[in-house]
């Protein structure tokens, strides 16, 4: 009523020729092509998951960053005979789904705006139908991967990288995310041997920082949407040391039958990327490496100077004691 009252009160003070003169401009642009009568902004509630009730069909492994051990725990994990890979030939390593969600969202909630005559009427919410058509958009990328994914198998996924992982559940609300988390410390240390040099020290741990504080974030968001049932933290220097312990824990997660897993053949599992362990390169590559006794992919870090040192509880030690990798600063 007050808003049928203004117009009434425009047209009167403007003439109805200015009146929808003025609001055709101020209402159509170059970007939207029907004219949405509240601008809302781009926030429907996003810190909230909805659930949808789909089969499961896909384990996907996710690290704060490069050298966290993806490589390690995808190649061991793709073992069982029921997880499946989708293997195009030049098919990136890196599967990014949720990486590049923000241009998703936007287009999932522009789009629900211009269904007024639903919206508006109260049948359906902005909040929840922007979800579902974000969700729905989620199955489509999931269905491009299963042409020939049998009923029983699940797809296995990975990425080095949470930027934007607090988006996973909005694309894929009934998959399951397996978290990768390694020490900071021997991440940046592996990182630098890698690809880098000192010079690269302080942003590679503010990056490590800035990545674990959104896989905390959206740990807290799982928790309180309810779906911490469909999340699993995994260290992997637990897997390093017990990995059929660790592995247990990770079939039992998503559903798989353990028995099915070749675990004679766990130990001849090669190295893959290391840092160190190269083989006969000089750099770093993902040409497998056999793993030998001597292997220790923890403590790269103790050799650092007290300055390195220094930095690094500066920017990350925080983070470092709140995912349980020291008790305090005093390392």
């Amino acid at each position: 009523m007050k808003n049928e009252f203004l117009k009434e009160a425009a047209k009167k003070v403007l003439s109805p020729k200015q009146y929808y003169s003025l609001r055709a401009r101020l209402i159509f642009n170059l970007h939207s092509p029907f004219p949405i009568d509240v601008l809302q902004e781009f926030d429907p509630k996003w810190n909230e998951y909805l659930r949808m009730n789909r089969k499961t069909r896909m384990a996907y492994i996710v690290s704060p960053a490069q050298r966290s051990g993806t490589n390690f725990i995808h190649h061991m994990m793709s073992l069982h005979p029921k997880l499946v890979t989708p293997d195009f030939g030049d098919y990136p390593n890196e599967h990014c789904l949720y990486s590049y969600s923000d241009e998703i969202k936007k287009y999932a909630y522009q789009t629900v705006l211009a269904w007024s005559k639903w919206t508006k009427e109260g049948k359906y919410s902005v909040d929840e139908q922007t979800k579902k058509l974000t969700a729905t958009i989620g199955d489509g990328i999931i269905n491009y991967f299963t042409d020939e994914l049998n009923a029983d198998e699940l797809l296995l996924f990975k990425t080095p990288d949470s930027g934007n992982i607090q988006d996973f559940f909005h694309l894929f609300p009934s998959e399951k995310v397996i978290l990768l988390i390694r020490d900071g410390r021997d991440t940046v240390e592996s990182f630098l041997k890698s690809w880098g040099g000192t010079a690269l020290f302080k942003k590679m741990t503010i990056r490590w920082k800035n990545r674990m504080n959104q896989i905390e974030r959206f740990m807290e968001q799982s928790k309180q949407s309810g779906f911490m049932d469909q999340l699993l933290l995994v260290n992997y220097e637990d897997l390093n040391a017990t990995p059929e312990k660790e592995l247990t824990k990770i079939f039992d997660f998503i559903d798989l039958d353990k028995k099915l897993y070749p675990w004679d053949d766990l130990e001849k599992i090669p190295i893959l990327g290391s840092s160190t362990y190269r083989g006969d390169e000089a750099k770093v590559n993902w040409k497998p490496v056999e793993k030998k006794s001597d292997f220790n992919p923890s403590k790269k870090w103790e050799n650092w100077s007290a300055r390195k040192k220094r930095t690094f509880k500066k920017i990350a030690g925080d983070e470092l004691i709140n995912f349980g990798f020291a008790k305090d600063q005093r390392w």
